[in-house]
């Protein structure tokens, strides 16, 4: 948008600066593999943009991000990309796709994005672990930093092993009582069903108001699990939303 000085007004929100110094992008077991961090939680809460304003600030890692909600894929619509490469659109009926068929430049040059892969999860979901594995595992040699977009209505398989093999998972969640309480449910199905340490889990309160609810009673609420920040409401969130769609026109859905 000509209205906005390039990136200018990312920098106006404070609280998003605060939030990604707390997050550790050190590259895990050696410098050659890159770091894996999924970012959860119910839908609505903000997840696609944060993992794009996390992208955002840490300009010296070479970073990718993975959109794996196949039911609300929005990335590539607020990054102003296609959804698909030329090569896949060529070749997505023949089943013999490489992923790196799928990485799509951005306008950014340390961000690349991958969307899309609903086309090769679906073909075998028994093989889903297997192909997320394989996937991620191809991705962490070339790049510094893996961010992992997730979505709750994603197939449950998916979401358990993007959980499993992410170095950490920031879970984002409204500070209100009905989102706190989806937040809550979530948490325990990943805490007590699925055997996810409490350890690798962190989490960001979103679109907090003077309303919201307080430190002190959200620290109770969730003992045990580290609390990294809030993000304040800001007319900046629906400006990057309203004006990366006004191509829905022209890219494919």
């Amino acid at each position: 948008n000509k209205n906005l000085k390039s990136d200018n007004y990312l920098e106006d929100i404070k609280s998003y600066n605060q939030i990604y110094t707390k997050v550790n992008i050190t590259s895990s077991n050696n410098n050659k593999r890159g770091k894996v961090i999924s970012i959860i939680g119910a839908n609505g809460v903000g997840k696609s943009v944060f993992s794009i304003m996390l992208s955002r600030k840490l300009v010296n890692k070479k970073i990718i991000i993975i959109d794996f909600d196949f039911f609300n894929e929005s990335l590539h619509s607020i990054l102003k990309v296609d959804k698909y490469s030329q090569k896949i659109k060529n070749n997505s009926t023949k089943g013999k796709i490489n992923i790196n068929d799928f990485i799509i430049n951005t306008s950014y040059e340390n961000v690349d994005l991958i969307s899309g892969l609903n086309i090769i999860f679906d073909y075998d979901k028994e093989k889903n672990s297997e192909n997320i594995n394989r996937v991620v595992k191809q991705l962490k040699r070339s790049y510094d930093i893996v961010i992992i977009d997730t979505s709750l209505q994603s197939f449950l398989d998916y979401t358990k092993k993007i959980l499993e093999i992410s170095d950490e998972n920031i879970m984002i969640s409204g500070a209100n009582l009905l989102e706190v309480k989806k937040t809550k449910r979530l948490l325990q199905i990943y805490n007590e069903e699925w055997q996810i340490s409490k350890n690798k889990i962190k989490l960001v309160f979103n679109k907090c108001t003077k309303n919201s609810i307080d430190n002190k009673t959200l620290k109770k609420i969730f003992y045990g699990y580290k609390i990294i920040g809030k993000i304040k409401l800001s007319d900046y969130y629906d400006i990057v939303i309203n004006n990366s769609t006004q191509r829905l026109n022209t890219i494919e859905k």
